[in-house]
């Protein structure tokens, strides 16, 4: 592993190794310590190095002030700027080693410019400390962005490459990235086959509907730029020339700083199947009910509304379809058929249980269905019929009486033989 060549400022190789003397918050306690701590080192070598009566003794604090600043910030640099003039005036002004009006005098325009070039300079490394901090906070800050980013675009591209429906991004009407899917969808074995394609290249000349492909393309690329996202179908081709029903949602997105379109797919061909299935299912069913001898109809049971009426309905109650469906009985037939079905149908059903002939039993059956459809011709021609419904049952009973009575006759007469004589007595027995 190479190694870290990155620059170390001086106060981060002071606290490296004086880390109890310098770390800490800067310009505090320590930072002070340490500045005084370098304004008398400054002075021993001064002394050391040439007698007090020499010239220009500030200069040998300045080192000081400099270094204070720059570990310390701008309060240890006034510190050490501070202590320098008091230094230079008490051991270098004369009269030496004393602090009287005569030095002070002397040395006061020494000091004035000591002082303003001290404080220039602290103030200045100050604000290049701050500068700093300010720096490698948004240094730190664009580093965490830029890996949450390259994170959040490892997460996006392993999600759009292992998605199982195909996905694209589009960028000025033109395919510049697929996922594997993509690529099996239309038979293609390498992704530069189809980057910077048109949706236009990969489909028929006409959708479906007729419409050119080019101007319908067209039309869907405006919708998304106007709302954002739009779903559709759209019929593409594979690379063997078959066709391919797809359901496409396009959003209007931003990729790498620029607008964007992703597409996803839904193959739509096992769809299409299934509802062509179901919609043969439903008419040969609805084919077997409309020819079926019998009367079959469909009630909902919260409401019990007509939902099915086929046609031996229509010719045994004489309506249309269209008059019954969607209908109760009572807002669909007149009140007199209301009242003649329900009584022919009870009076059917609570004869007494006896041998009987299966031609016998459909006989009586037709008999009592002909009553029940005369009757309501009788009651609808009938004034007095309609005062009340006891009339309704009285007519409907006597037609009924004379039905069976004559279907007797015509039963004795036409069956003979031993078979018919047991026959008719058992059928009057059980009258």
């Amino acid at each position: 592993m190479p190694e870290n060549t990155t620059p170390v400022t001086g106060q981060e190789w002071l606290g490296a190794k004086f880390p109890s003397l310098v770390g800490g918050r800067r310009g505090g306690l320590r930072h002070c310590l340490f500045a005084a701590l370098l304004t008398v080192l400054a002075l021993l070598v001064r002394l050391g190095w040439a007698p007090a009566s020499a010239e220009l003794q500030h200069l040998t604090f300045f080192p000081a002030v400099v270094v204070a600043a720059a570990v310390g910030g701008y309060r240890a640099g006034l510190l050490a700027t501070g202590l320098g003039a008091l230094a230079a005036t008490y051991f270098f002004t004369p009269p030496y080693f004393a602090i009287t009006a005569d030095n002070l005098r002397l040395s006061f325009w020494a000091n004035s410019v000591f002082a303003f070039d001290g404080i220039v300079v602290s103030l200045a490394i100050e604000a290049m400390h701050r500068y700093r901090d300010r720096y490698r906070s948004e240094l730190v800050q664009s580093e965490a962005a830029l890996a949450a980013l390259n994170e959040s675009q490892g997460r996006f591209r392993s999600l759009f490459e292992q998605m199982p429906d195909p996905a694209w991004l589009i960028r000025d009407e033109h395919f510049v990235e697929a996922n594997a899917a993509a690529l099996r969808a239309l038979g293609l074995s390498s992704k530069p086959e189809l980057l910077h394609l048109h949706p236009v290249d990969i489909s028929p000349e006409f959708q479906p509907d007729g419409e050119a492909s080019a101007r319908k393309a067209a039309k869907q690329f405006e919708i998304v730029r106007r709302s954002g996202i739009h779903r559709f179908n759209w019929t593409h081709k594979r690379l063997d020339g078959t066709l391919l029903p797809v359901e496409v949602t396009l959003t209007q997105i931003q990729w790498d700083g620029r607008p964007a379109m992703y597409s996803v797919w839904r193959d739509m061909g096992d769809s299409q199947r299934a509802a062509e299935n179901l919609r043969r299912a439903k008419q040969l069913m609805e084919s077997v009910i409309q020819n079926i001898p019998a009367v079959v109809f469909l009630k909902r049971a919260d409401d019990l509304r007509f939902e099915l009426f086929n046609r031996a309905g229509e010719e045994l109650l004489g309506y249309r379809a269209e008059q019954v469906l969607g209908k109760t009985d009572a807002t669909c037939f007149r009140r007199n058929r209301r009242i003649c079905l329900p009584i022919a149908t009870a009076r059917l059903w609570r004869q007494p249980k006896r041998w009987i002939s299966r031609s016998r039993w459909w006989r009586r059956r037709r008999a009592n269905c002909v009553a029940c459809t005369s009757e309501k011709r009788l009651c609808a021609t009938r004034p007095q019929c309609h005062a009340s419904a006891r009339h309704c049952h009285r007519h409907h009973r006597a037609e009924t009486s004379r039905r069976r009575d004559a279907d007797r006759r015509s039963h004795v007469r036409d069956r003979r033989g031993d078979h018919d004589q047991r026959s008719r007595r058992q059928y009057f027995a059980g009258q």
